[in-house]
């Protein structure tokens, strides 16, 4: 039941975010290659300023990933999560991307 529900979170997090031509997911869709792990980029943003936006305006944590020039968001998801929480990261992503045009 564990997997389950952080599958289904992961599933909640990106059918929110697919529409967004400024957020690249990085992360394969696929349940067995990602488990509740989603890395996202902002296009055009450095890592790095989106995650301490998020942090500091949002209180949202997630790690940027910086190697191999991967310039993404990892946002993991876990059996505590709710899908409010999720649609609070969603609209924080949303107004990031409105700032970047």
């Amino acid at each position: 039941r564990r997997q389950a529900r952080i599958h289904q979170l992961k599933r909640f997090f990106r059918d929110r975010i697919e529409d967004l031509p400024a957020i690249a997911i990085k992360t394969p869709a696929s349940d067995d290659l990602s488990c509740g792990i989603t890395t996202v980029e902002v296009v055009g943003r450095d890592v790095r300023a989106v995650a301490k936006v998020l942090s500091e305006r949002h209180h949202i944590d997630c790690r940027p990933m910086t190697t191999h020039d991967l310039n993404g968001l990892r946002i993991s998801l876990s059996v505590f999560n709710t899908e409010d929480q999720v649609d609070v990261l969603v609209a924080a992503l949303r107004e990031i991307v409105a700032e970047t045009v």
